[in-house]
């Protein structure tokens, strides 16, 4: 019997020209091992009788459903030159809806097609989970029907202005940011595109706005 080691596996796909093959498998593994965490989370969640414990599992489990969400996204576009950010959103936001669907809100996306490197559109696919997510849980009453509207704007100098708005309670001031892991992975993924993204004053409702340069495919 032959036993290989992960390195030596790769390097021999590597040299039989089955790059893919590698890639493949670790897809496959990290698909399995995502999908493994929600369960765990989701059975803890259901064993956890504190209310505010209980919101925290819910919301690591629907970031993980997101980010596998990213992933199965990115992998589909494996071997591409690009993702088109557009679709890829509306994937994303039609999980995140499923995920709120008994809870009266209501996402929308305002944007047109436009074709990106597949780790920037995974950027922003992680910047609005966290602020869709945030504002589904934060912005209105747990019994209030409420809207979250993502807009994506492309300029002919390929300059891009996204936003995420809702029409809830506000925020006490706009000019400061949230506190919590959401608000940290924001601020991360905004630097790593480096963007420029911040709250604004809005009439009503809370709006977050974030401007950049897309890159060339």
């Amino acid at each position: 019997m032959m036993v290989i080691n992960g390195e030596g596996l790769t390097s021999r796909l590597a040299s039989t020209g089955d790059e893919n093959a590698v890639q493949r498998e670790a897809d496959h593994r990290i698909a399995n091992s995502l999908q493994l965490l929600s369960a765990l989370l989701s059975s803890q969640g259901r064993e956890v009788s504190d209310p505010a414990a209980r919101a925290a599992l819910e919301i690591s489990v629907q970031r993980i459903g997101a980010i596998a969400g990213v992933h199965r996204q990115l992998y589909r576009s494996h071997g591409e030159d690009g993702i088109d950010l557009c679709a890829y959103l509306m994937d994303l936001l039609a999980g995140l809806q499923g995920s709120f669907s008994g809870e009266n809100r209501h996402i929308h996306l305002e944007a047109e097609p436009v074709i990106t490197p597949s780790d920037f559109a995974g950027i922003i696919g992680i910047i609005v989970t966290e602020l869709v997510i945030n504002a589904c849980k934060h912005a209105y009453a747990p019994d209030q029907q409420g809207v979250i509207k993502v807009v994506l704007a492309i300029d002919t100098a390929r300059g891009f202005t996204l936003e995420v708005r809702d029409r809830g309670c506000g925020r006490a001031d706009a000019r400061q940011s949230l506190h919590g892991l959401g608000s940290r992975i924001v601020d991360l993924m905004s630097r790593k595109l480096d963007a420029d993204a911040r709250y604004v004053a809005a009439d009503v409702g809370t709006l977050f706005l974030m401007t950049g340069e897309l890159p060339s495919t």
